[in-house]
């Protein structure tokens, strides 16, 4: 834990730059900022984001943020380690069975889609032998009227 004092001077700059940063900072570091006898103090992980910001003076917020989940991910325990390893191939192991899942879905709709196809391939069949037919009744038609007619005018023929 180190005083803002000490953090200005160690990193060579005033006091109320650092503090300019801790108020400018305030969510990312709040965790990290605590009081002592009405005197705030800095925890090293706090320490650590605010040099990240007032030595790179233009450091995105997100970027602080993200060397500070670097930081505490450092401080973790063997066994948080353990259960966020278990976590991340738990959710590995997810993601491949989704990918799977998508995999046979992709497939089914191919077999649908050649389905799909082949009752088209029908469709047309059925029409042009519809057609065939409805021609074939035309001429039927067309032969038994010119035999009526033929009775009628003597026509035999």
């Amino acid at each position: 834990m180190k005083k803002v004092s000490e953090i200005a001077e160690e990193i060579g700059c005033s006091r109320t730059t650092v503090y300019n940063h801790l108020n400018s900072l305030n969510e990312e570091l709040e965790q990290h900022i605590y009081s002592r006898d009405g005197v705030k103090v800095i925890d090293s992980k706090g320490v650590e984001l605010l040099k990240l910001s007032i030595e790179g003076k233009g450091i995105e917020q997100q970027s602080l943020t993200e060397a500070g989940k670097e930081q505490e991910t450092e401080g973790l325990t063997l066994l948080e380690r353990q259960a966020l390893q278990q976590h991340i191939d738990s959710l590995k192991q997810q993601v491949n069975r989704l990918e799977n899942q998508l995999q046979e879905k992709d497939r089914q709709l191919s077999r649908k889609d050649k389905q799909v196809e082949n009752f088209q391939v029908l469709l047309q069949q059925r029409d042009q032998k519809v057609e065939q037919l409805e021609g074939e009744v035309l001429e039927q038609k067309k032969g038994l009227l010119d035999k009526i007619k033929g009775f009628f005018t003597g026509d035999k023929g």
